[in-house]
């Protein structure tokens, strides 16, 4: 049989912390959650066109605690306003050799690009290159959040690494965020 405990305040007898349960304990405090959350991947490479800004097309919804992500964007909830965290990677590779010479990641609001990312150029090429990226951006009920890429390659197929090619166990290109709480 459960027990409660109804109080309208709780403040420290003395010290400087208040403790809840002992080591092992599971507590529960209803109304505080990272969340809406949302995780996505890109399982198979998605071919683009050099040099073209191209909308990510995930394939993979690992986690979407709200069903606020779909159709490639994240829409924030009704009544879930408030800041929110996102961090996305997109790895540019090439069929060829040493062909990415510039890659780039922006992140779109309400259709427009209001960030971006961007990795090293290298006149040289790479056969791949991550550009990785993390911000907190003040939304409303309704703003939709996309990510897109920009591939710009001297040799082969330009396109935006999934989860299969050359190392089929690993992510390559994610997609994640969650509203803050407390802030």
């Amino acid at each position: 049989m459960a027990s409660q405990i109804k109080v309208n305040e709780i403040i420290k007898q003395s010290g400087s912390s208040i403790s809840i349960g002992e080591s092992g304990d599971t507590v529960t405090i209803e109304g505080i959650a990272n969340t809406p959350a949302f995780f996505v991947t890109l399982t198979a490479n998605q071919t683009v066109s050099d040099n073209v800004k191209t909308l990510v097309t995930w394939t993979n919804e690992v986690y979407d605690t709200n069903n606020a992500f779909d159709s490639n964007k994240f829409t924030v909830p009704s009544g879930q306003g408030g800041k929110y965290n996102f961090y996305i990677s997109v790895t540019c590779g090439t069929s060829g050799s040493w062909g990415v010479i510039n890659a780039r990641a922006y992140i779109y609001k309400n259709g427009t690009s209001i960030y971006y990312f961007q990795g090293v150029k290298n006149e040289q090429g790479n056969d791949s290159f991550a550009v990785t990226g993390t911000l907190s951006l003040d939304l409303s009920a309704g703003d939709y959040i996309e990510v897109y890429g920009r591939n710009d390659n001297d040799a082969g197929t330009p396109y935006f690494l999934g989860k299969s090619g050359d190392s089929p166990n690993e992510e390559r290109t994610w997609f994640g965020g969650y509203k803050l709480i407390g802030a």
